[in-house]
């Protein structure tokens, strides 16, 4: 088992996957910020808003499931 990170995409098109992942996954920062602007948005669709919307709340349900990374140089440097 590797360290598990996420991106938008995952938790909006595969939330049912994520929901059956055994441990804990990372998100960056940058996730949250585009799935609350993605909430409310005028360019997105009403059925990937409704996608987003049950993800952010998947979310606040189960923040023992999840940590959130803030992006920094040294995460990235980390990371290489």
């Amino acid at each position: 088992m590797g360290i598990k990170f996420l991106d938008t995409n995952a938790l909006i098109e595969s939330l049912d996957e994520v929901k059956e992942l055994e441990e804990k996954f990372y998100l960056s920062g940058k996730v949250i910020d585009e799935l609350e602007e993605m909430k409310t948005s005028s360019r997105k669709d009403e059925e990937t808003k409704f996608r987003v919307r049950r993800a952010v709340e998947w979310l606040d349900d189960n923040e023992d499931k999840h940590e959130t990374i803030l992006h920094t140089m040294e995460i990235y440097k980390e990371l290489e």
